[in-house]
């Protein structure tokens, strides 16, 4: 939670089974937006299966950066990625 600090998890949301974990505060990132330097970067894993993977990348003023999901359910695997492709700041 806030403030983050690598090392610190927890529960998404109440009775999940999905655990988040600040892995890095000062990652870089390059998205069709732009290089972004000193991202939060944070992993989420389920505790009920070793299946499931969400990345993200998150840049300060910014929000959302990048994000890379790895998921295998029975036959089928998913890998998804979800890039910045442009932002404002106001």
């Amino acid at each position: 939670m806030l403030p983050l600090e690598v090392g610190n998890s927890w529960y998404t949301y109440q009775d999940s089974s999905i655990v988040r974990e600040v892995l890095s505060l000062s990652a870089s990132v390059t998205v069709p937006a732009g290089s972004f330097s000193d991202c939060a970067h944070m992993e989420d894993t389920d505790t009920s299966s070793t299946d499931y993977s969400l990345d993200s990348y998150l840049h300060q003023g910014v929000g959302m950066v990048k994000q890379v999901q790895d998921d295998v359910d029975g036959p089928s695997v998913f890998h998804i990625e979800s890039d910045l492709e442009s932002y404002t700041v106001n």
